[in-house]
């Protein structure tokens, strides 16, 4: 079994949650991954890093391992599972300031499903 066998499951499940992902792009249907399921994969991610920094090198466009990995580490990480109500507040006065700045043309009031 060993890490390659996690490696390939992680990679085939990463590959199943990018179909998802895509098919629900295209139809507008709201198919994609589960929150369950993307926390699987996160989880995965950050409880074997080495691994999936090793994984993501293919398509990581001639970046070296520790570049990949601080890439990687701005977008996978413990915020990312969950940014809490500071995250929410934050992007709550982001759009606020979007809208007082004449960014975006209404008010966005954005309510989060738990």
């Amino acid at each position: 079994m060993g890490d390659k066998n996690l490696a390939e499951r992680s990679a085939m499940f990463i590959d199943h949650a990018r179909a998802e992902i895509c098919r629900a792009e295209i139809d507008g249907s709201n198919r994609g991954i589960s929150g369950s399921e993307r926390d699987s994969v996160l989880v995965v991610g950050l409880a074997h890093r080495d691994e999936a920094v090793a994984y993501s090198l293919a398509f990581a466009r001639d970046m070296n391992s520790q570049l990949a990995s601080k890439f990687i580490g701005m977008y996978v990480n413990e915020f990312t599972r969950d940014y809490g109500e500071s995250g929410r507040a934050t992007i709550r006065k982001f759009l606020s300031d979007g809208y007082e700045k004449g960014y975006i043309g209404v008010p966005i009031n954005v309510e989060y499903v738990e």
